[in-house]
């Protein structure tokens, strides 16, 4: 197999790193400090064993959120923002990743794609204060999504990460390298009329 060669961001963390956010809140109330050093959480030990498998459950996820992230992102988002020259150079590269490459570079198969995008989706249920009217939000353009706030962003951003496998996962099926979902609309993370 070759080489995957593509552009990432040179920060450190992710965005997409914030899907842990409503674990860490949740243990915020349970630190020990000496100082202002932390030095322990007092917590019930099934509730770190279960964070801890959370925290590999998420570290994956995220992974593979990364690796696609600039296939798909900028379409979910609609923003890019390159000049024309990095523009076709990127879409050339777009054409020519073979379908399978992310999926053989992860070590995951499709339906690995799709039961992680429908726990992200559960997440975000679970953390989002709008309730029903996140509805209304996903039909908003992409840009308005950044002036919400907390838990509502949160829940905005996980949907995004989730629609990011999603979109993955729908390549596969046009390619026939997966199952149809049976519902995709309703499992649709964000924008709805986009997919």
């Amino acid at each position: 197999m070759g080489r995957l060669r593509y552009h990432s961001s040179a920060f450190l963390y992710s965005k997409h790193q914030l899907v842990s956010l409503d674990t860490v809140r949740q243990a915020l109330p349970y630190l020990r400090y000496r100082g202002r050093d932390v030095v322990g959480l007092d917590v019930r030990r099934s509730w770190l064993d279960v964070s801890r498998s959370e925290a590999g459950w998420v570290a994956d996820t995220i992974l593979a959120v990364l690796a696609l992230e600039a296939c798909y992102y900028p379409d979910i988002v609609r923003s890019l923002r390159l000049d024309g020259e990095s523009y076709r150079e990127y879409e050339r590269w777009r054409r020519r990743l073979p379908l399978t490459a992310m999926l053989k570079w992860l070590g995951v198969d499709a339906e690995w794609l799709r039961d992680r995008a429908a726990g992200l989706l559960q997440r975000a249920d679970r953390v989002d204060p709008l309730g029903g009217w996140f509805e209304l939000v996903r039909e908003a353009e992409p840009i308005s999504w950044k002036r919400l706030k907390g838990s509502a962003r949160n829940a905005v951003d996980i949907r995004i990460a989730a629609e990011v496998l999603l979109r993955y996962h729908d390549a596969l099926v046009r390619g026939r390298r997966a199952k149809r979902l049976l519902n995709r609309r309703a499992c649709s993370a964000v924008h709805s009329t986009r997919v």
